[in-house]
């Protein structure tokens, strides 16, 4: 009997996590904080919430990894001049060192992942999730009361 497809989502998911966060160890940081850090070097500083639109990840679980990289001191934490309610996340000096390092990792891990595996088929697994995660998003919503 074949595998599910949910089944190899997640079988694909905890491997490439685990993957990442072994690389990623290497410079004090999983593979969590990572995704924080990576999207802070593409767009600049953001506020927690979009962090966690971006991430998917919940408040809580946002926290404390703002937390963490604070402790670290990869972070910085601003108040916002225009509005007192938002906090601004933004890399520190000490994470823009290791920009080329976070995102070579990245790149390195998810090159290994795509070897071997054409553009076309690329662009047809990806409709596909789209479309399951859309199929699944509406269930959701048909559930709410």
């Amino acid at each position: 009997m074949s595998k599910s497809v949910g089944m190899l989502l997640k079988k694909l998911t905890v491997t490439y996590g685990l993957v990442i966060d072994k690389r990623m160890a290497e410079i004090d940081v999983t593979k969590s904080q990572s995704d924080v850090l990576v999207q802070l070097i593409l767009h600049g500083k953001l506020t927690q919430r979009e962090l966690c639109d971006i991430n998917g990840v919940t408040a809580a679980s946002m926290s404390r990894m703002i937390h963490n990289l604070e402790e670290k001191q990869l972070i910085t934490i601003e108040k916002s001049e225009a509005d007192p309610r938002k906090n601004y996340v933004d890399l520190t000096p000490k994470a823009k060192q290791l920009e080329g390092e976070i995102v070579n990792i990245k790149e390195t891990v998810h090159q290994a992942m795509m070897r071997g595996i054409s553009t076309h088929e690329v662009e047809v697994l990806s409709q596909a999730l789209d479309t399951m995660e859309n199929n699944l998003a509406h269930l959701f919503e048909d559930t709410l009361p």
